[in-house]
């Protein structure tokens, strides 16, 4: 096949210097070298296309042959000349013929390895749902990256658990509350890929009361208010269609307030936080927070103040330290502490976690 080579491209060569040379002496080939120092400087892209500009060289050699190394036709190029091919990444050989003017070659295999990128800048936002108990939401992000997979860390579960595209929201129920070992890979071209490992806390909610299905009998003190109306601010913050409206007239006294009585004792054992949607037109308005038992006997209470103004936010309180009882009573006071100036307030979703 070599020879076959060597005679056609000899024939070819000849040719071109027979038509373009007047004087016709040609003795200066039989002096010409077989070609040496063959080898092929390779660019490969870094976006992970694996694009790879390849480009022969070597002294004395006018025209290459190169096999790509990946099952595709053989190229030919001449001295000077670049060619493209896009690879998968792996490791190939790619053989290399260089002829000079008269056909004489010299072959040499040259290993070419395409490494793509790994994800990189990965960047993991991982959250306890605001609504369903045990539940999480997951989203990732990161270049060099298509798709990305949770692992829960649960024992007894197929791993991972959930795939998706990178940039494209997860949402996973565990079983149990609890903490567990969980991490997300991040997966792209490359064999290899970029994880983020974390003790993830999956929090159980116990929602007190959500005010979606009315029903809900208010004890008014102090000359303060409340009634469930149609949320007036649905939003991101609280998308929920009723809440509960207090209003503290002009007058009102400095503890005016509401309460209402729940069906079943408060688990503060397992879930000692308690979170409350607010929302006021006041920062630093003080939300007062009791819980007793069914006679009074027994009571707790914890304060927290707005930090924004005609939004909705959520308050925690600690209730960890709070004595052992069962709970069944709540009293919500805004504004704590000062007179009542015909300002209006809302709350909403009350809910235990741990």
């Amino acid at each position: 096949m070599k020879n076959v080579k060597k005679i056609y491209k000899s024939i070819l060569i000849m040719i071109m210097i027979i038509s373009c040379t007047d004087s016709r002496d040609i003795g200066f080939l039989e002096e010409v070298a077989i070609p040496s120092n063959v080898s092929a400087l390779f660019d490969i892209s870094q976006d992970n296309s694996g694009l790879v500009t390849i480009t022969p060289y070597g002294e004395s050699a006018t025209i290459f042959e190169l096999n790509l190394g990946d099952g595709s036709q053989i190229i030919t190029l001449n001295s000077g000349e670049s060619t493209e091919n896009i690879y998968s990444e792996g490791s190939y050989t790619i053989s290399i013929t260089a002829f000079n003017l008269v056909g004489d070659f010299t072959q040499v295999d040259e290993n070419l390895v395409v490494t793509f990128i790994a994800p990189q800048n990965l960047d993991v936002v991982i959250e306890n749902d605001n609504y369903t108990s045990k539940k999480v939401n997951i989203i990732a992000n990161a270049d060099f990256a298509t798709t990305y997979e949770f692992y829960s860390g649960e024992t007894g579960v197929e791993q991972p658990v959930a795939t998706t595209n990178i940039g494209e929201p997860i949402s996973y129920q565990y079983l149990d509350a609890g903490t567990y070992n969980a991490k997300i890979v991040a997966i792209g071209d490359a064999i290899a890929t970029t994880e983020y490992s974390l003790e993830l806390e999956v929090k159980a909610i116990n929602f007190i009361q959500n005010f979606e299905n009315g029903g809900v009998l208010f004890l008014n003190f102090g000359n303060g208010s409340s009634e469930v109306i149609t949320n007036p601010d649905q939003s991101e913050n609280n998308p929920t269609l009723k809440v509960v409206k207090f209003t503290k007239p002009t007058g009102a006294n400095t503890f005016a307030g509401s309460l209402f009585t729940i069906s079943s004792p408060m688990d503060l054992v397992n879930n000692s936080t308690l979170k409350i949607k607010t929302w006021s037109p006041k920062i630093g308005a003080v939300v007062k927070i009791v819980l007793q038992n069914s006679n009074a006997s027994s009571s707790y209470q914890v304060d927290a103040n707005t930090t924004t103004s005609s939004s909705w936010e959520e308050l925690s309180y600690d209730f960890s330290a709070a004595p052992i009882a069962d709970y069944v009573k709540v009293l919500v006071f805004f504004d704590f502490g000062n007179q009542g100036d015909d300002t209006v307030y809302y709350f909403d979703e009350l809910k235990l976690t741990n």
